[in-house]
């Protein structure tokens, strides 16, 4: 059963999707910024799939994103959070995991402070948020976020996110700065899974890398893009859904 709606939370509307048969097992899938609940069709083929193996899914639109009210540039970590947690009140599971996508890599690994989670899957994650929007490694993103943001923000009130009409302002500096996603996730106890494109030209595969240990499990998709806009996507679904079940 496939239940779409929406949910006021502070004032907005904020827009859902429940696929269930009312099994134990939950998934939430968290999307990155600037896309929605879909990740361009991932995310439907992902619960669709993870309902094949029993798993219910549970994915939003974040504040001012896909059909969901309000702006991007006022999206922030503690409003994505209690987002999550509100639509998560509504239903009832003995075991949640979480499947984060680039933002919502580093939102799925904050996460782990707020409730019990069983296991994490990772797309492409956003996870060193310092390194990559305070002051990005990366040539690509040095062209719009960094300091070349800064300036946008000084001179607009708002930049935006590379090539897209996604705004967003000093919310985003300051949630990097008050953040440790990467601190978090390396002190979680359960199973993780990372899955980062060797192409990715956003967000840096090595720093995926870096964060290999004892529970956390890192897997290079050869020749993938961020996100897995690409033909690597069936792969790296079918692969998160065997780690899941």
């Amino acid at each position: 059963m496939i239940i779409k709606s929406k949910i006021k939370i502070d004032g907005k509307y904020i827009s859902y999707i429940y696929t269930h048969e009312n099994n134990d097992q939950l998934a939430i899938l968290l999307h990155g910024f600037g896309s929605d609940m879909h990740e361009q069709g991932n995310f439907d083929i992902l619960s669709k799939k993870l309902l094949e193996k029993n798993i219910d899914s549970l994915r939003f639109d974040y504040l001012g994103h896909g059909n969901s009210e309000g702006h991007t540039e006022d999206l922030t970590i503690n409003i994505a959070i209690k987002e999550t947690l509100t639509l998560l009140k509504k239903y009832s599971h003995k075991k949640i995991n979480l499947v984060g996508v680039s933002y919502g890599g580093g939102l799925a690994s904050l996460l782990t402070e707020h409730i019990q989670i069983e296991k994490i899957v990772l797309w492409s994650p956003l996870i060193d948020a310092k390194n990559n929007i305070l002051k990005p490694q990366n040539h690509f993103c040095k062209d719009f976020l960094g300091e070349e943001a800064l300036k946008q923000i000084k001179e607009k009130g708002y930049a935006i996110f590379g090539n897209t009409n996604v705004k967003f302002n000093m919310n985003t500096f300051n949630d990097a700065k008050k953040y440790d996603a990467k601190k978090v996730l390396q002190q979680f106890k359960g199973k993780v899974k990372i899955f980062h494109g060797t192409y990715d030209l956003v967000v840096p595969y090595k720093q995926s890398v870096e964060l290999k240990s004892k529970n956390i499990d890192v897997e290079l998709i050869e020749r993938a893009t961020h996100c897995f806009y690409d033909n690597s996507n069936k792969k790296v679904i079918e692969k998160t859904v065997e780690f899941l079940k």
